[in-house]
This record gives structure tokens, sequence and C-alpha cells, in this order.
């Protein structure tokens, strides 16, 4: 997670995703406790128009089927 909140997360697909916005900073203090290569699943909605940028809306930790790894 960078200075700004924002953190880089990787599908097991290998899709990318650019999470700008938390639900509650419940969830951003979470995701930002997390570091790189830990596994994480991630609900999300897009933000606004942009077309990579994510709403974190719920974090589930471990490696369960669509977990997501945060890479920054």
């Amino acid at each position: 997670m960078n200075d700004h909140g924002a953190a880089t997360l990787r599908g097991e697909n290998g899709s990318t995703y650019h999470v700008t916005s938390y639900e509650d900073p419940t969830l951003r203090s979470a995701l930002e406790q997390c570091r790189t290569a830990d596994r994480v699943r991630v609900e999300m909605e897009r933000a606004g128009v942009r077309a990579n940028v994510w709403h974190v809306t719920g974090l589930y930790p471990g490696a369960d089927s669509g977990a997501l790894q945060q890479i920054r």
C-alpha cells in the first residue's frame, strides 16, 4: 500500500486491480497489514468510471479460490 492508501492486487489469472478506496477504515487497515505475496479474498466494485480503479467492500484472509495477492 502506498502513502495515499492505494494498493495494487493481482488475481490468480494475472489480472491487476488498483484499489483506491475502502467501504470503511477497518478494511483499509486490514489490507495495510498485509505484506507483498500475502493472499486475501477481496470483494470489490468499480470506483467511478475509470477503467481499473476499485473500491473494496469486503476483505477475508486466506488463499481460498478467487484470492488476490497484494503486489504493492
